[in-house]
């Protein structure tokens, strides 16, 4: 199911290392924000909250920098699923793909934005989806 219009973008790290569309229900501090052609990386410590139903621009890859962090996702109206990220633990979200989350306990993560079509372009022609 494609986003609605009316959806928020959840995250975008544009060129220059700036972090926008974080809607104000959430609450963390940036550390560092980095871009590159493609490819944004920003360091956030949040707070435990709740992340209401949206999608991202781009796919996401987090590291927990922090504890054990359990949180629940409900993605494309599949119902809530709980979820353990280790410390160093990987996550990965793709974009276009709505959800919502409930992060259980403060966090401290690494994320890492991925434009698709950097993807497509460093993949070529043979790695595009077929219907």
């Amino acid at each position: 199911m494609p986003p609605a219009e009316s959806m928020p973008v959840l995250s975008r790290v544009e060129t220059g290392g700036v972090l926008k569309g974080l809607p104000g229900s959430v609450r963390g501090r940036t550390s560092i924000a980095c871009a590159w052609g493609g490819i944004g990386i920003v360091q956030i410590e949040a707070e435990a909250q709740d992340l209401p139903e949206g999608y991202l621009l781009n796919h996401l890859v987090t590291l927990n920098l922090g504890f054990e962090a359990s949180s629940d996702a409900n993605f494309e109206g599949r119902g809530w699923q709980r979820h353990r990220t280790p410390h160093h633990g990987v996550d990965v979200y793709p974009a276009r793909v709505c959800f919502a989350a409930r992060a259980r306990h403060p966090r401290e993560t690494l994320l890492a934005e991925i434009d698709p079509e950097f993807v497509t372009s460093a993949l070529g022609p043979s790695a595009a989806p077929t219907a």
